[in-house]
């Protein structure tokens, strides 16, 4: 085995260690640390024979920057989609604090940090459907035909899709204020009511006794009425999300 195979190998390993260091759920807290290491070795030993092998001088510069720049173009790729996951945590933070909910904060899973719990619920289920309809096949598969566009040791830095990471940051934030919509009118709403109660008769304090009882019994209400409504839509974005993963294919290349 020359040389160059056990380069072109170790690059494969680094492009495909980086998405899974990045990819939703396979990323997530809770996971053991060698699971992506070894599905990134298993993916190396069985894509490597199909990929060109590099030409030209090997350097220790020239693998080390080589390394990098497919870790790089990995790790890319796998925040096109985990940021998407960000969104429906984002709404469903937003509705757990109009609801009250807000010290109820757990460990997120997938951004490792302090997140509440309706956000950890909505994420676990995004999870959940991303790989019961077969999202991470639809991955894989793009970072395998990657390779025909951008052979091993010729991804360099990936700055021609950052524009396109901005673009789908900003989207993000906006799908999580959207699905969090609803729920934040209605929560406004029945503060609305109880405000004007505490207006009407000031000395009963109705909004302090109550109203949060009711805000908080009426938000989770609708929060659970409208999950169903709230996955289908993400479900669509993640399926968008994937599919921006072949955008920043070409865009890189």
């Amino acid at each position: 085995m020359s040389v160059a195979v056990i380069v072109t190998g170790f690059l494969v390993f680094a492009r495909f260690m980086g998405l899974f260091r990045t990819l939703p759920l396979i990323s997530a807290m809770g996971v053991p640390q060698h699971v992506p290491v070894f599905l990134a070795m298993g993916m190396t030993l069985i894509i490597s024979p199909l990929v060109p092998v590099i030409d030209g001088p090997i350097t220790s510069s020239l693998l080390v920057f080589g390394l990098m720049s497919e870790a790089m173009l990995g790790a890319l790729l796998g925040l096109t989609v985990l940021i998407i996951f960000s969104a429906i945590s984002l709404g469903a933070q937003l509705a757990g604090m109009q609801i009250g909910m807000a010290m109820a904060n757990s460990m997120n899973p997938f951004t490792k940090g302090q997140s509440a719990t309706l956000g950890v619920l909505s994420i676990w289920f995004s999870g959940m459907i991303f790989l019961g309809i077969g999202l991470h096949y639809e991955c894989l598969h793009i970072l395998v035909a990657s390779f025909e566009q951008i052979p091993p040791g010729t991804a360099g830095l990936p700055i021609g899709g950052m524009w396109l990471l901005v673009d789908i940051i900003g989207h993000s934030l906006g799908l999580g204020v959207q699905l969090a919509g609803p729920i934040l009118a209605l929560v406004w709403l029945v503060n609305v009511f109880f405000a004007l109660l505490g207006r009407m008769a000031p000395k009963m304090n109705v909004f302090f006794s109550i109203g949060l009882t009711a805000n908080a019994a009426t938000g989770l209400y609708t929060f659970a009425v409208a999950m169903p409504w709230i996955l289908i839509a993400h479900t669509e974005e993640m399926k968008e999300a994937v599919r921006n993963m072949a955008r920043m294919v070409a865009a890189v290349s």
